[in-house]
């Protein structure tokens, strides 16, 4: 009798488990307006026709080679890279908390990434794409 419980106990495990489906990771847009906008609280202006865009992370673009070789480890599918290992190969001291700009205190070691690395990019009305503002209000 104890082999049958066991057997139906296994079996209900393994139904449900087929049952559930396998999500991989979520896009961009749900984390990241398809068509962000600048906050109105923000002290950077657009130039006229421009706007933000989110894109795959364009590396080549990059000034910083070391900044540029660690996103491309890090969206690397192959490789697992902890966030961790980013902060140490930037040279960030992750040997205790960090403050937020809002006060709170955390320890960015103990995260975990869910997606890759993205740009947020700033398009011209021409199709150009660049990082920085080239327009601010004083």
């Amino acid at each position: 009798m104890r082999k049958a419980i066991t057997a139906v106990m296994l079996t209900t495990a393994m139904m449900i488990g087929t049952a559930l489906t396998a999500n991989a990771a979520a896009s961009i847009s749900t984390f990241i307006p398809e068509n962000p906008v600048v906050s109105e609280d923000s002290e950077a202006t657009l130039a006229e026709g421009a706007t933000l865009i989110v894109q795959n992370a364009d590396t080549s673009a990059y000034e910083n080679e070391t900044v540029a070789q660690v996103v491309e480890q890090f969206n690397d599918d192959s490789t697992v890279t902890t966030v961790k290992e980013v902060l140490d190969t930037l040279s960030v001291d992750t040997s205790g908390n960090t403050k937020t700009s809002s006060g709170k205190t955390v320890n960015a070691t103990l995260y975990e990434a869910i997606t890759p690395i993205f740009d947020l990019a700033i398009e011209e009305s021409d199709g150009t794409v660049h990082y920085m503002s080239i327009s601010r209000s004083n």
